[in-house]
């Protein structure tokens, strides 16, 4: 499998950041209006695209309000399913770091 780990640097409060990618609410203000998710481990969210062409869910693995969200895909969309994703959020002078 293949890492691919890339780093974000984001102002606000870790918290915030937590709240943008574990709730329908905080996806739709940054990534698809078309989102369902809760945070609560064993859940699936799920994100689509192109008037639901792509359709993307994720199984909620882990959480940690403010530290940790861990994501496994479950689509059939080739080449995700089964990989996955990990927000590490960690926190600095300006903010949190994605």
């Amino acid at each position: 499998m293949i890492n691919m780990p890339h780093q974000i640097m984001i102002n606000a409060p870790a918290e915030k950041v937590y709240e943008a990618i574990t709730t329908t609410e905080g996806f739709k203000g940054w990534w698809t209006t078309d989102a369902k998710a809760e945070p609560q481990v064993g859940s699936i969210a799920e994100f689509s695209f192109y008037n639901r062409k792509a359709i993307f869910q994720m199984h909620i693995d882990q959480l940690e309000p403010g530290k940790l969200v861990v994501w496994t895909a479950q689509h059939d969309m080739p080449g995700w399913k089964g990989t996955k994703i990990r927000f590490d959020l960690n926190v600095n002078e300006n903010g949190a770091r994605v």
